[in-house]
């Protein structure tokens, strides 16, 4: 008998419930035989000349229609159902990541490329924009994943928001504290305390 929990997220909320399914191990067997079958069938749509240039390409998540996964020389990057080049193959693993997007009401994604144990970690829009690199593993700043913490080269630390593409501040930063709380981040710079908003403003604490 196989269990599976289904996890079910409320952008707007974010109230987290749960329900499991158990079901046999011959359902289990019909289901991904099915779902083998209609990612197959997403792959053949892709032009042979474009499936060529990889050793593997395979359908990346299964309610993402438009995105495949592919592998080359034990690299992978993603593409689009045009070929188009959306993650460069560099990356030993590619990850999706969500946020809440409280403009839409919707939850986005975006795509991280990343070596195992070597920096930087690259971050692409679902679009193939080359948004920023990270120096450190990938750190929330805000539950609904909406900041995100970014590390340079020289281990400052910034502040990033998904749901308008930019920094919310051109300042780095040594330290900070884990999430932002009641719209506020606590963070050090040269010893100096700072409480910074979500919009970007600083306030020196004592």
């Amino acid at each position: 008998m196989f269990k599976y929990l289904f996890l079910l997220i409320s952008c707007l909320g974010f109230s987290q419930n749960t329900m499991t399914y158990t079901m046999t191990s011959e359902e289990y067997d019909i289901l991904r035989k099915k779902k083998d079958a209609q990612n197959q069938e997403a792959v053949n749509e892709i032009h042979e000349e474009v499936r060529k240039k990889y050793e593997k390409v395979e359908k990346f998540h299964p309610h993402l229609d438009a995105y495949f996964l592919v592998t080359k020389n034990k690299k992978q990057g993603i593409i689009d159902k045009e070929g188009k080049t959306i993650v460069p193959i560099y990356s030993e693993f590619v990850e999706i990541k969500t946020f809440c997007n409280n403009l839409t009401a919707k939850t986005d994604f975006y795509f991280v490329g990343s070596t195992l144990n070597a920096f930087p970690y690259q971050y692409y829009t679902k679009d193939g924009k080359l948004l920023f690199e990270s120096y450190f593993y990938y750190r929330k700043a805000t539950e609904n994943g909406r900041f995100i913490k970014v590390w340079t080269k020289d281990q400052k630390i910034k502040i990033y928001d998904f749901q308008l593409q930019k920094f919310i501040i051109n300042k780095n930063y040594n330290k900070t504290d884990g999430y932002f709380s009641s719209g506020m981040l606590k963070v050090e710079r040269n010893g100096i305390h700072y409480l910074l908003s979500e919009a970007g403003k600083e306030n020196k604490t004592k």
